[in-house]
């Protein structure tokens, strides 16, 4: 089922959620990971944080396809996957 998969072993895809659902709107993925660090949902010393926020989610898409919670709706920029479906 599309959309199901789940992320709980990844702090990045559990804090990109988390602040996905908060907004109710696709954001950009350096957005995400200065929300997801300033927030403490992720707890890291890597300079490359932000970064790492984006490779995670385009990895997962790629990888699950429509399994992954998540899709991306331009550039550098995710949403959730429940959004872009039609009730």
């Amino acid at each position: 089922m599309a959309g199901k998969l789940d992320i709980s072993g990844n702090m990045y895809l559990r804090a990109a959620q988390a602040i996905l659902s908060q907004q109710g709107q696709p954001m950009h993925s350096k957005d995400i990971g200065a929300q997801a660090i300033a927030s403490g949902l992720v707890k890291t010393k890597s300079p490359n944080a932000v970064t790492t926020m984006g490779a995670n989610l385009y990895g997962h898409i790629k990888k699950h396809g429509t399994r992954s919670p998540f899709v991306q709706v331009g550039k550098a920029t995710f949403g959730l996957w429940v959004w872009s479906r039609t009730p």
